[in-house]
């Protein structure tokens, strides 16, 4: 029963606790009573993994109403049994929880990690923080060097995990220190890769037979630095998140898990950074981090997409520091500024296209002898927002958008040309970046091909209902189809605009085009 019990508390596998109930079966067919507290503590934890934490406490009851002999009374390993496997549904009883802590106490019990990492962790998916912070104070102090490198670890990085919880940093900071100062176990197994690829830092389970080896410590290290990280990104402090992350790159020889990356990710995409955005790309594939199709949405869009009047005045306000910086005339630069096409709101509240349409292909140069200017399918800008050449190419990156494109089907082994290729199913987004990007490119016909390929794999996902996207997405949805008929349009094929038209009414989409 001790080894099973100890299997189930890394593996949570349900045929675990299946053979434990055959073990208790077979000693009541066989008239065996269990009357060692050793016994009765693995009984304890039997009945609480499977969700009977009331039969525990009876056991338990039972014990100190002397039932079992005088000889036998609870001790430490009791009470962590009963504090074991806390779900979501012990948290309404938490005070019952922390009842048996006081009673411990009370007794003259000294806590050991389990129980102490127990309610640290119950306390904190239950939100409570002033039972979580009294926890911490109170094994603050512990001794931990007679216990196991990796079950200190798990120790520590509970703690850590607590004192983020709690929003303070310098002690899950100081936490770190200590699992960094471990000696880490000495042993050649591993944990199978796919184990250990995409965990989540949230949910650390590692198999029992590999429970003191070295990937147990790394394991643990890595969620400690990953919830530090992730804390330091929600409250912008970037530069030090990507400190940690160098940090973790050097200290734990397991690679960042993707979710990591992806957090990064995001929050470069949303600031149009670029040069970073590639950054985490090439660390994802020096550590073997496979990109998903979240990452490659964020790279790809982050390239195309329409900011917010305050970054474009912050990316206006770096290049005209710049120009001040090389004795370049300011004045001159905002007086042969492009007015970019804007997206409007007619009245029945489809988009519509305002009357300034010029030539936006920020690739080459811009002349005074060029054609009159066509129109471009750009993302929409202000009116009143006056982008040099300069600012332009800090907003939009057409070719890095196709690169980031043409890397993706590299990675799904996707045809380019072939828009029935199953391997890549392009989302709304994906194509709404990427058929802006051809279209300032000056190259309508590819931007025409990624729209029929969304259309294809539309159709064929959803052949006898509604494709979601036109509910979920609805202006993205309309402004890709107005791109594709505008596109069809400068080629002057009516057969693709017919088409264009049958599939917008096939979809319900209302949108007015100017045919």
């Amino acid at each position: 029963m001790q080894a099973f019990n100890f299997q189930y508390a890394f593996n949570k596998r349900p045929q675990i606790l299946e053979r434990l109930r055959f073990v208790l079966d077979t000693c009541k067919e066989r008239n065996l009573r269990l009357v060692t507290i050793w016994g009765l503590n693995e009984t304890i934890r039997f009945y609480v993994a499977c969700g009977q934490r009331a039969e525990g406490y009876r056991i338990k009851m039972d014990i100190d109403s002397g039932v079992y002999g005088p000889e036998v009374k609870a001790n430490v390993h009791t009470y962590a049994a009963l504090l074991s496997n806390i779900t979501k549904q012990d948290m309404a009883d938490l005070g019952r929880l922390t009842d048996l802590y006081d009673e411990m106490l009370y007794r003259g019990i000294p806590p050991n990690m389990n129980t102490e990492k127990s309610l640290i962790n119950a306390a904190l998916e239950a939100g409570e923080f002033r039972l979580l912070a009294a926890l911490l104070e109170k094994s603050r102090n512990r001794d931990l060097t007679k216990e196991p490198v990796t079950l200190q670890a798990r120790f520590i990085a509970a703690r850590g995990q607590a004192y983020i919880a709690l929003h303070s940093i310098k002690h899950a900071l100081d936490e770190l220190e200590k699992l960094l100062s471990l000696r880490m176990p000495k042993d050649s197994r591993r944990i199978p890769h796919k184990m250990i690829s995409d965990s989540d830092s949230q949910e650390i389970k590692v198999p029992s037979r590999l429970s003191e080896t070295r990937d147990a410590y790394f394991i643990y290290l890595r969620s400690l630095y990953e919830s530090i990280i992730r804390i330091c990104i929600i409250r912008r402090q970037i530069k030090l998140a990507t400190m940690h992350l160098n940090d973790m790159r050097a200290n734990c020889y397991l690679p960042p898990s993707q979710m990591a990356y992806c957090w990064f990710v995001r929050y470069y995409a949303k600031r149009k950074n670029i040069d970073q955005l590639l950054e985490i790309r090439d660390m994802m594939l020096q550590d073997g981090v496979p990109l998903n199709e979240y990452v490659y949405t964020k790279l790809i869009t982050a390239c195309m997409f329409s900011p917010k009047p305050r970054l474009i005045t912050q990316l206006a306000e770096k290049v005209a520091t710049k120009s001040v910086s090389s004795n370049t005339n300011a004045t001159t630069a905002n007086i042969s500024c492009a007015i970019y096409s804007t997206k409007s709101r007619n009245n029945d509240g489809s988009l519509g296209t305002s009357t300034v349409d010029i030539h936006t292909n920020i690739d080459s140069p811009i002349s005074e002898d060029k054609s009159a200017p066509r129109k471009s399918g750009l993302p929409a800008i202000s009116k009143a927002t006056k982008l040099t050449t300069e600012v332009a190419e800090l907003v939009y990156h057409p070719k890095q958008c196709i690169r980031f494109l043409e890397d993706m089907l590299l990675d799904l082994n996707a045809s380019k040309t072939n828009i029935q290729d199953e391997r890549y199913v392009p989302n709304v987004s994906i194509t709404n970046a990427v058929m802006r990007a051809y279209i300032m490119l000056e190259h309508p016909e590819l931007a025409l091909r990624e729209f029929n390929r969304y259309c294809y794999h539309q159709r064929r996902l959803h052949p006898s209902e509604q494709v979601p996207d036109i509910t979920e997405h609805k202006y993205t949805v309309s402004f890709v189809f107005k791109m594709a008929f505008s596109a069809a349009s400068s080629l002057s094929d009516r057969i693709e605009k017919q088409r264009i038209l049958t599939t917008m009414t096939e979809w319900g989409i209302q949108q007015k085009l100017n045919t």
